[in-house]
């Protein structure tokens, strides 16, 4: 998911507040700040997006350096 809108686009991954944080998200919203919150919540997504392909190659180097010794 690298790509724009890889995360932030997509409702079945996208990256969203925990519980704890939403309710103060919410009231922070009801305060008028609800751009700044929208602005966060993007940038968490956008953050796991430019992430993604380093991640995925450290996975894969992680796969490829095991033994079936670690795979049990």
């Amino acid at each position: 998911m690298s790509r724009q809108n890889g995360y932030f686009g997509n409702d079945a991954i996208k990256i969203l507040l925990p519980d704890k944080v939403q309710q103060t998200a919410e009231l922070l919203g009801k305060l008028g700040y609800q751009k700044q919150v929208d602005e966060f919540i993007e940038s968490m997504n956008r953050a796991a997006e430019k992430a993604a392909p380093k991640a995925a190659s450290h996975f894969a180097d992680a796969i490829r350096g095991m033994s079936i010794e670690d795979a049990r």
